[in-house]
């Protein structure tokens, strides 16, 4: 994938771009910088993850809280002697059984079931999110190497975005940074759109333009 993007970037003529990432996204937009740093003018991390264990580990806790709050209590979840993903894996199922996935990831149920109906119209197989497991790569820690990225990044999280992890953002150690928080889960896209873009606008207007001589 990394390549891919660099291909379409060379297609384009584009001599360098303004990356943004969502998700685990964040990996992939930190092995693309890290492989072609030249390529990049900034960045901006969008509910991002560069550490897959840090944020499966967010996310069964909370999902266990939500749980625990409807009177469930399932003891495995929490149990570090089964591997991290697959608990990750259960607490997702746990959750849609309770119908609470939701508290995950967005403000409210009605807004996830909306953002979910709108990929089931092309089908799962269609969804790169589901794909993504078979791919040892994405596994790695890549919060080293960010530390290496000198363009500037701008960090965006949700304030209830547990899929992630809320101070997930302080992990990543860009050299020239800023965070932004903002009101929402992991689809600030959809669910903040507003305030996303007034945060976002002002960091593409002044790396975006061209440099003066």
């Amino acid at each position: 994938m990394v390549q891919d993007f660099e291909e379409v970037r060379k297609s384009l003529g584009i001599k360098q771009w303004i990356v943004m990432a969502h998700s685990f996204g964040g990996i992939l937009a930190t092995a693309y910088s890290t492989a072609h740093p030249d390529a990049i003018k900034a960045m901006v991390y969008l509910n991002c993850t560069v550490n897959i264990d840090s944020s499966a580990t967010s996310g069964i806790k909370h999902a266990v809280t939500l749980l625990e709050k409807k009177g469930k209590t399932y003891p495995e979840l929490t149990n570090d002697t089964f591997p991290l993903l697959q608990r990750w894996g259960q607490a997702f199922g746990k959750l849609r059984e309770e119908d609470l996935f939701y508290g995950l990831m967005f403000n409210s149920r009605e807004n996830f079931q909306y953002h979910d109906s709108v990929t089931l119209v092309y089908g799962k197989e269609w969804d790169f999110g589901n794909k993504v497991w078979g791919y040892k790569e994405y596994f790695a820690d890549f919060i080293p190497a960010t530390a290496r990225i000198n363009c500037p990044v701008l960090i965006i999280a949700g304030t209830k975005d547990y899929t992630i992890g809320i101070r997930h953002p302080e992990l990543m150690r860009f050299p020239n940074k800023q965070i932004k928080y903002l009101e929402g889960g992991h689809a600030l896209y959809f669910e903040n759109q507003k305030n996303l873009y007034n945060a976002v606008k002002p960091f593409i207007i002044k790396y975006g333009r061209p440099k003066t001589k």
